[in-house]
């Protein structure tokens, strides 16, 4: 029996099989970078926060109820809800935002 008509089918087969496996490849490279970035921006965000409590430590800043602190990156915006506690958001060039309150003890309150 001929059956040279299969071969057609079985290359169409072929590449459909194959081009799914190049797009699903693509796909998991593009989530990875996706992630990636993601958590770049969350260390650098954690990173300015520290820094902010760290400034905030050392300053003195008992008249203000806001504040904030410009960095290469991004800035971070301060709000005082008591003696000892700061609401703070960080927001990146890149639109990144982040939220986090800083509480002090007494004794390592600011000045």
């Amino acid at each position: 029996m001929n059956q040279k008509g299969a071969l057609l089918p079985t290359a169409l087969v072929f590449l459909i099989l194959l081009t799914l496996l190049l797009l699903g490849t693509l796909k998991i490279y593009q989530n990875q970078f996706e992630q990636l970035q993601v958590t770049k921006d969350h260390y650098q965000a954690k990173t300015m926060i520290s820094l902010t409590k760290k400034k905030l430590k050392e300053e003195s800043h008992e008249n203000w109820t806001k504040g904030k602190f410009v960095f290469q990156s991004g800035e971070v915006e301060i709000v005082k809800q008591d003696a000892y506690q700061f609401a703070v958001q960080t927001t990146l060039k890149n639109s990144y935002q982040e939220k986090e309150n800083i509480q002090f003890s007494e004794k390592e309150q600011p000045n």
